[in-house]
């Protein structure tokens, strides 16, 4: 199972892969990390800009650090990017890769929000899914396979917010409701799609007897007042009203 992780995904969560695997996926990932484009994100043909901070870029740098004093093997070395000419005031750093991490490593257990990519090598498939679910986050993850039957099991047994098979990230698109578990999420509701629409709706139940010579019913009106506000567009606030009746 790998997770490749940058700048731009919010949560951290290492590679797992078995010893076989993860030989052959170094071998594939190094000369593929060296050879990341780096400079001013405004300038065709970059693949990736610089930290938002100096203060950022000093935080993902001990992350290196930790991770080299806890006793993973840094495959590759961003630290020592060159930054580009007439940027060197810029909040450049290099990708970096680690391998042979454990899972009580800070760099296996916190988020680093840059770029670094750590793999954790487990014996079996069982114990990636145990891995998994020990950790505090459950943000995203995806299994790469080419067995229809271990593809099925992995959705069937896997508690993380969203779930891949065969794909790098696994984030649906913004109309439907997504978001991570556990530490991932915050809040009661998830970021987009009826959830948000929900939370920003408040729901009403009239009941109201009725008696005109007849035996006296009950209606029950139901009436949902949908109010959707655009923050950032004052001007362009909507309001929509719906509601239903049947007698009881």
């Amino acid at each position: 199972m790998v997770r490749l992780a940058n700048d731009a995904w919010p949560s951290q969560w290492p590679c797992r892969v078995t010893d076989a695997v993860a030989d052959a996926l170094v071998e594939k990932l190094v000369p593929k990390i060296e050879a990341l484009k780096i400079g001013p994100s405004l300038e065709a043909g970059m693949e990736m800009g610089p930290l938002v901070t100096g203060e950022h870029l000093q935080k993902v740098t001990s992350y290196i650090d930790k991770g080299v004093e806890e006793g993973a093997k840094l495959v590759v070395d961003g630290r020592g990017f060159k930054k580009p000419q007439g940027h060197e005031d810029g909040f450049f750093i290099g990708g970096s890769l680690f391998d042979h991490a454990t899972p009580e490593m800070t760099i296996a257990k916190e988020e680093i929000f840059g770029p670094v990519l750590t793999m954790i090598r487990r014996n079996s498939y069982q114990d990636a899914v145990d891995l998994i679910h020990g950790h505090e986050y459950a943000n995203g993850v995806s299994i790469f396979t080419r067995d229809g039957d271990v593809a099925r099991t992995f959705n069937q047994d896997i508690e993380v917010g969203m779930v891949g098979v065969n794909v790098p990230i696994p984030v649906p698109m913004a109309f439907y409701s997504f978001g991570g578990w556990k530490a991932s999420l915050f809040g009661d509701h998830h970021m987009h799609g009826m959830e948000g629409v929900r939370f920003y709706t408040p729901h009403e139940n009239h009941h109201q007897p009725l008696a005109n010579g007849r035996a006296r019913r009950r209606a029950i009106l139901y009436a949902n007042a949908w109010i959707a506000t655009q923050t950032a567009v004052p001007d362009n606030d909507m309001v929509m009203g719906t509601a239903s009746a049947r007698c009881a």
